[in-house]
């Protein structure tokens, strides 16, 4: 009895309402008392509806998704630990690499954290535009604001492409079973895209090696190519490794 009343004790929840907004206030016997303000996400349709809405989400499950998620909407979505995957639907790059991950962003001033995103990989080598997560605005329109803090991204043929977009990544980014590396940061053909990655306050852990990279450019020395922080994160610099043309940022 006393081992249940601890346990109903360290997850106690109280639903509250403040200004219209529905929080739900936790107490937690080892890491103390927080709120996660928002809208509760428990569903593939509810996700999607969130996706291109305003405003601040929670998951309060692993979801399994039915299609790839854009992000078309200035949010910000806790995962609370859960995980989103894909299942089973098709891979790909079709549509100028717009295809082919589990989340797609397309918005500035989207956060997301506290999540795991299981990926793609369909098959066995590189498998272009391939990505748990992408990214990608356009030629003339950089996405900013994008922040992406302690997340994780698993078996996925790379983890993260950033291309026409500013990305920021905070606390812990953990690579598990990534085929060929982390964070891309490609402007495609060297000149199309202006592509920002700032690592400053971001600590990888996870399958990292001078093979398979945290982090990699794929022009060397592109000034449309930028990782800012690399050092502060504790990373070293590679040039002129990959296909003979990248930058890799290793452990």
């Amino acid at each position: 009895m006393r081992k249940s009343l601890s346990a109903v004790l360290a997850a106690f929840l109280v639903l509250v309402v403040v200004s219209g907004c529905t929080q739900v206030r936790y107490v937690d016997m080892n890491e103390g008392e927080g709120t996660v303000k928002g809208t509760p996400i428990s569903t593939y349709d509810e996700l999607v509806k969130a996706a291109a809405g305003y405003g601040d989400y929670y998951l309060t499950k692993d979801i399994p998704l039915k299609d790839q998620i854009s992000i078309t909407g200035e949010i910000t979505l806790n995962g609370k630990g859960y995980t989103l995957s894909r299942d089973g639907y098709a891979a790909g790059h079709d549509n100028g690499n717009l295809y082919g991950a589990v989340l797609l962003i397309q918005s500035d001033n989207v956060a997301i954290k506290n999540i795991t995103v299981d990926g793609i990989d369909t098959e066995e080598g590189w498998t272009d535009g391939e990505y748990a997560i992408k990214a990608y605005g356009s030629e003339t329109d950089q996405l900013t604001g994008i922040v992406l803090e302690d997340i994780e991204i698993i078996s996925s043929n790379a983890g993260m492409l950033v291309r026409g977009a500013a990305v920021t990544l905070k606390g812990e980014a953990v690579l598990r079973d990534v085929e060929f590396g982390g964070f891309a940061v490609d402007s495609k053909d060297g000149q199309s895209f202006d592509c920002d990655l700032d690592v400053t306050d971001c600590r990888f852990k996870g399958d990292i090696s001078k093979t398979v990279p945290a982090i990699w450019t794929e022009h060397v020395d592109n000034e449309k190519e930028k990782v800012t922080g690399w050092e502060k994160a504790g990373l070293e610099e590679l040039k002129n490794v990959g296909n003979g043309s990248q930058t890799y940022y290793v452990k």
